[in-house]
Order: C-alpha cells, then sequence, then structure tokens
C-alpha cells in the first residue's frame, strides 16, 4: 500500500510538470499584489541592492504600504 501511495505522489508531480498552469493562478490576491509591486521595484534602475532589500522587507510587513505604492508607480 505504501509503494502505491508513493507511486500517486510521483505521477501527481510528474503531471504538475506537464501540465500548463500560472503560478500566480493559485496565489492569493494580497501576495498578487506584493509580487507585483516588487516586480516594479525590481524594475527600477536607480535603487542599489540594500535599498531592494529594504523595500521587499516593506512590502512584506504591511499590504497598505504594497497599495500605497502601487497607486503611486502607476
Amino acid at each position: 500500500a505504501a509503494i502505491l501511495g508513493v507511486a500517486d505522489v510521483l505521477e501527481s508531480v510528474a503531471t504538475s510538470f506537464t501540465t500548463p498552469t500560472s503560478f500566480l493562478d493559485d496565489v492569493p490576491s494580497t501576495l498578487k499584489q506584493c509580487i507585483n509591486a516588487i516586480q516594479a521595484v525590481c524594475a527600477d534602475a536607480f535603487l542599489s541592492s540594500n535599498e531592494y532589500a529594504k523595500v521587499v522587507a516593506l512590502f512584506t510587513k504591511d499590504v497598505a504600504i504594497v497599495d500605497a505604492y502601487t497607486v503611486i508607480s502607476d
């Protein structure tokens, strides 16, 4: 029975690699907003690595900061 369980898991993993899907489809909207904001910040060529790290830390602490940045950057 354990071997059949392992076989089922391996089949599921293999299927997940071949089934086309979008990573963000299964992500909650708040996390999507955070990902989009981080991607927008990463497109800013004028920030240092340290500044990128600080912005990402702020985004992960408070979704209101993500919302504010998103509104300002649009």
